[in-house]
C-alpha cells in the first residue's frame, strides 16, 4: 500500500476504512512495533522514526466492536 508522506495517521484510518468497509462500530488502532502510534502523527515522521532497514514501513492494524452505552435518569 503506498500512502503520501504529507498525510496524518487519522487520514491513513479514513481511507483505511473507507477500502476495507469498516464503518464507524469498529474501532481501528496501529501500532508500530508494539506501540499505537497517535492519529495526529504525520506519514512522514512516523516513516523516519520506525522505517525497517528494508526502507518498508510495516504496521499492524487491530480492530474491536465498540460498545455503546447510555445513562437514563428515571
Amino acid at each position: 500500500l503506498l500512502i503520501p508522506l504529507a498525510i496524518t495517521l487519522g487520514q491513513v484510518e479514513s481511507n483505511f476504512r473507507r477500502e476495507t468497509d469498516l464503518g464507524a462500530e469498529k474501532a481501528i488502532f496501529f501500532f508500530l512495533k508494539n506501540t499505537l502510534i497517535p492519529t495526529t502523527a504525520l506519514m512522514s515522521a512516523i516513516y523516519e522514526e520506525h522505517k525497517d532497514e528494508d526502507g518498508f514501513l510495516y504496521m499492524t492494524y487491530s480492530g474491536e466492536d465498540l460498545l455503546f452505552t447510555t445513562k437514563v435518569a428515571l
